[in-house]
């Protein structure tokens, strides 16, 4: 038994502080929770307890708004894979608040949220203190959302979206009550639900210059792995540089229409035969008569046989490295993502061969729409969204494996 303030060897004040401190974890009845929904996929109203949080689609939260156009509103309470906080603490508290960041991201600091207090209002329908509302979101644009739309200043007090990537945590490390601060190290996993391995192959000019460059494919691979986040699927990309093959003559600006025998000859050679792994190939592509970015050979499509699973990336329309960094000027570095995901969810685009009913805020905004529908730049109304129907095919691709 531990000593207490009647034993014969109690605690000093000091020691006891730090006893209780060390224990505030267990002893402060801390729930994560998100929505409980119905079978329609809608919130009820109730909240259940979960260990898992999920990084956010954003769905049904964004509301068109002419005048912000770059932006739009932001409803948090609106989207489904929301979360909250809530602490079973007496009502007659000054003050409550905790203080939240993320941890541990595998793509290293970039992603590590910086701390931020949230304060908690207390519920009498719930008989507890409870935050408000909050989002997990992928990238920078996301999570920078501007103050106007009131959800938080970014990495200040009472922001409301953390960023966050799919192996990172979300902790809490300290719970404030009545402004004294107790020290608390509970965390959160965002687990990857599945995995898909990719192989990107970029291919040289005869002098040994790739078509394009290592750094601005790793933009597109950081900005596909972003979306991915969206639907817990990791992405494993293995990048290699590779001489044209036989049969495959760059000097005339590029390969030509799809299956043709230069296509045929760069498939053969480099690609896949089988039905269980993805091929890109950054490659001039100088179809006749088209402006497509890439083109994925898909089971939906034309039946393309033995050569299914492959994409083709433009390696001149795709590259942006004089625009700098993943911005408003670079809409075509979102083009990767978009043909990984005909592939993993077996299906045209959306809003055109499929979701034809869907709202105009899905169809702006999903990452599978045709080009040119939503927005062309990187911003929340942009491009960029999976919707639930998305992620049950992609988890349900034979391309996915369990991690």
């Amino acid at each position: 038994m531990l000593p207490t303030c009647h034993s014969a060897n109690p605690l000093n004040p000091v020691t006891a502080a730090i006893f209780w401190r060390s224990k505030a974890d267990r002893l402060l009845k801390v729930d994560l929770e998100m929505p409980i929904l119905d079978g329609n996929d809608q919130m009820t109203g109730s909240y259940a307890s979960t260990s898992e949080p999920v990084v956010s689609k954003m769905r049904n939260g964004i509301i068109l708004n002419e005048g912000l156009p770059v932006a739009s509103d932001l409803n948090i309470d609106l989207c489904p894979d929301h979360f909250r906080f809530k602490l079973e603490l007496d009502s007659n508290l000054n003050s409550v608040a905790i203080q939240i960041e993320t941890v541990d991201n595998p793509g290293g600091s970039e992603y590590d949220d910086d701390p931020d207090k949230i304060t908690l209002e207390y519920s009498s329908q719930e008989s507890a203190w409870v935050t408000p509302s909050m989002l997990l979101v992928s990238d920078h644009v996301d999570d920078d959302y501007p103050p106007e739309i009131n959800v938080g200043e970014d990495d200040e007090d009472e922001d409301r979206t953390h960023l966050i990537q799919l192996g990172g945590k979300l902790k809490v490390s300290e719970i404030e009550i009545n402004g004294s601060g107790i020290p608390v190290a509970l965390e959160y996993a965002v687990s990857e639900k599945k995995q898909v391995y990719i192989n990107v192959v970029i291919l040289k000019y005869s002098d040994g210059t790739p078509v394009i460059s290592e750094d601005e494919v790793n933009l597109h691979i950081k900005i596909a792995k972003e979306r991915y986040a969206q639907v817990g699927t990791g992405l494993k990309f293995n990048v290699i540089l590779r001489d044209s093959p036989e049969g495959v003559d760059l000097s005339d600006g590029g390969i030509g229409e799809n299956l043709s025998d230069e296509m045929v000859a760069l498939f053969d050679a480099y690609g896949t035969a089988e039905t269980d792994d993805i091929y890109v190939f950054y490659v001039p592509y100088n179809a006749e008569g088209n402006n497509l970015h890439g083109y994925a050979f898909a089971g939906f499509g034309e039946n393309p046989g033995v050569y299914a699973n492959n994409i083709i990336m433009d390696s001149v329309k795709t590259d942006h490295s004089q625009s700098g960094p993943p911005g408003v000027f670079a809409p075509a570095r979102f083009t990767l993502g978009h043909e990984i995901g005909h592939l993993l969810t077996n299906r045209a685009h959306f809003g055109d061969q499929y979701a034809e009913s869907a709202s105009n805020v899905e169809k702006l905004t999903n990452i599978m729409a045709p080009a040119g529908v939503g927005s062309s730049v990187d911003i929340p109304r942009g491009n960029k969204r999976f919707t639930i129907d998305q992620e049950i095919w992609i988890h349900s691709s034979n391309l996915v494996t369990n991690p």
